[in-house]
């Protein structure tokens, strides 16, 4: 029986990453100071004298909802090893799902794929995973999580991603 793996295409997702306008592969910049009830990382940065901004890092959330993809989907059956599957879609602050984009390399296997997740991951529209951070300003986040049909299984992990939202107190 295949089973699957989270694996870093760096080259695919940057592409992927550049032409949404998101920011994930950016490092984080300051120290952490306090981790919320969720277990999100909360940073505070002091900018002067008279401001302060929280930031939230929203790794674990992106891993969370990735490893429940992989938990409960994994790769498509049918699929040859070494096929790649990139998952994009957004979730807004409201538990929805949308914008739901399913690329596959090779590609023969895309239809195999999309059968696969798009079911799912309109079924799962108002789940309580998909619930933001508390405190975050954020109206909608793009999710995308490369899962490759593989004898091995790997789970991603809040380092693999690096996201924050700045907030001003």
């Amino acid at each position: 029986m295949k089973t699957f793996k989270f694996t870093v295409l760096v080259a695919a997702i940057a592409f992927i990453l550049a032409t949404a306008g998101v920011g994930l592969l950016n490092p984080p910049l300051h120290k952490v100071v306090k981790i919320d009830s969720a277990n999100l990382v909360i940073k505070e940065q002091n900018l002067d004298t008279n401001t302060k901004e929280n930031k939230i890092v929203w790794n674990q959330w992106h891993s969370d909802l990735a490893n429940k993809l992989l938990k409960d989907k994994g790769a498509p059956q049918g699929e040859a090893l070494g096929t790649v599957n990139i998952i994009q879609f957004n979730v807004d602050n409201k538990r929805n799902i949308s914008g739901i984009k399913i690329v596959t390399e090779p590609d023969k296997y895309s239809k195999i794929a999309r059968a696969h997740y798009i079911e799912y991951l309109n079924n799962l529209n108002g789940a309580k995973i998909l619930e933001f951070p508390a405190n975050s300003n954020r109206k909608v986040v793009t999710v995308i999580t490369p899962i490759e049909t593989s004898t091995t299984e790997k789970y991603s992990t809040p380092a693999d991603y690096s996201d924050d939202e700045t907030i001003k107190r």
